[in-house]
């Protein structure tokens, strides 16, 4: 990927649950063909409470991303550009941090 890449979450209902889900992130961590060329999966979340798959990868475009779950026949809700934020360290055991 020569070019500036960013970050996007692909949302996507899963009907079956956390086996579907599981088997969905596998395929997106598996390099192949187009997805490799343009698109890289970075980690998915599950929420059971929604049957709902939430995948942040990284890419070139919005449109390189649907081209590319389009490709590896992968369905999705909507594709979205999402900026990832990491707590600032503080020199505290990361058990000792709670969220407010």
């Amino acid at each position: 990927m020569g070019r500036e890449v960013d970050r996007f979450l692909v949302e996507q209902y899963v009907g079956d649950g956390w086996g579907g889900a599981s088997d969905l992130a596998e395929r997106l961590a598996t390099p192949t063909g187009a997805w490799t060329e343009s698109v890289r999966h970075i980690r998915s979340l599950f929420v059971p409470a929604d049957d709902s798959c939430f995948h942040v990868v990284a890419g070139a475009s919005a449109e390189a991303v649907r081209t590319a779950m389009e490709h590896i026949e992968i369905p999705f809700e909507r594709i979205v550009p999402v900026v990832e934020i990491s707590p600032k360290r503080t020199g505290r055991a990361a058990s000792e941090r709670r969220l407010t």
